[in-house]
């Protein structure tokens, strides 16, 4: 992957690297916020599924 980004960076002009460079960074962001819900829900699930086994009659 890193190669062929590399070699699309290699073939863009300045500002459409600036661009994509934009792009990138967005698209980092999104799947850093995705992970982070899907951590959490999944953290939340399981705390719940702790509780309700060691807290029930």
């Amino acid at each position: 992957m890193c190669e062929i980004e590399a070699m699309l960076r290699n073939s863009l002009a300045d500002e459409q690297k600036e661009l994509f460079k934009e792009y990138a960074d967005l698209w980092g962001l999104i799947l850093g916020d995705t992970a982070y819900d899907s951590f959490r829900s999944g953290f939340k699930y399981g705390a719940g599924l702790a509780f309700d086994t060691f807290m029930t009659n």
